[in-house]
Parts: structure tokens; sequence; C-alpha cells
């Protein structure tokens, strides 16, 4: 057998394999963009999450400082629990007592 022979002999064995293995690398790409895909996908979806959360929290934020001020409280314990403001002569100043430090 001649050195050509064995080449070309190698050569027909290594075909089915490189075929194989081309195969299986088109698989792979396949698979990673198709992964890489829904990975985006996933992504766009928790960012859109996040800004719908940081709006909630927003909303939240800004209806908690207006149920929260001063007047709207003052307003709730005059009208509905009849509370109101003591005068001067009714306000009592208790001394506070001197500490040993």
């Amino acid at each position: 057998m001649t050195w050509e022979d064995r080449t070309n002999r190698y050569c027909m064995m290594a075909m089915p394999l490189l075929f194989f293995l081309i195969i299986l690398s088109l698989f792979a790409i396949v698979f990673s963009k198709d992964l890489n895909r829904r990975k985006f996908i996933q992504y766009q979806t928790l960012l859109q999450a996040e800004t719908q959360l940081q709006l909630d929290w927003n909303k939240i934020l800004l209806e908690q400082s207006t149920l929260t001020t001063q007047s709207r409280v003052q307003k709730i314990a005059e009208q509905q629990l009849g509370m109101i403001a003591p005068t001067t002569r009714q306000l009592l100043f208790i001394p506070r007592e001197k500490s040993n430090d």
C-alpha cells in the first residue's frame, strides 16, 4: 500500500466524523442562539416589571406624603375625632429633672 492510498483511506474514514462534527456544531449554534433569544426576552420582561414596580413605589410614596401632611392630620383630628388645639392657658410645662451625669 502506497502512502497516497493510506492517506486516501484515512481521509475516507475521517469524512463521516467530520460531517458528524459539523452537524453537531450547527445544532450547538442553533441551540445557543435560541437560548440567547430566550434570555434576552426574559431580561426585557424583568426590565418592564422593574419599571412598573418603580412607578408603583413612587405613587405609594406620593400618596403617603399626601396622607401625612400636617394640615390633613389636623383636619381629621378636628372633624372626625373632635380634637382641638389647646390654648396657651391650657398648656402646662413640666420642668425636666436634672440628671446626675
